[in-house]
């Protein structure tokens, strides 16, 4: 399975593991490693597969970087929300949610820019049957 056919499990399973992950770890201050983790990855990859257009690794492995951005993000928002909603607002809880924000805002941010790779790479793909587009 590669390619286009096996785009639908790398998403699924991108997206679940590290939103599982993001539950395992529950409420917890994601530290600028992480968050910076998740772009850099997706701008190195989106690099390689803008410039790769003949590749069918790279832009399966930014599926899954990009999937997995999605779903760590969106979990650790929602665990990190709810278990602060619990709790009296302290000066410490107020300073957190300020600094986590940054972050939050920080991790998905190159999302657009892995989408856009995607697109690309898959429209300038020759289809199966076409000779070399170059």
């Amino acid at each position: 399975m590669t390619g286009d056919r096996a785009a639908p499990l790398v998403w699924g399973l991108s997206i679940s593991a590290a939103a599982f992950l993001a539950v395992l770890l529950g409420v917890y201050d994601v530290g600028w490693g992480v968050a910076l983790s998740f772009p850099a990855a997706t701008l190195i990859l989106s690099v390689g597969t803008l410039r790769e257009r003949r590749d069918a690794v790279l832009p399966m492995v930014l599926r899954a970087v990009v999937g997995a951005t999605i779903g760590f993000t969106a979990a650790t928002i929602v665990m990190t929300l709810h278990g602060l909603s619990g709790g009296p607002e302290t000066a410490q809880v107020t300073a957190f949610r300020e600094a986590i924000w940054r972050r939050w805002v920080v991790m998905p941010g190159l999302i657009p820019l892995g989408v856009y790779a995607l697109i690309s790479h898959r429209r300038s793909r020759p289809l199966e049957g076409e000779g070399d587009p170059t």
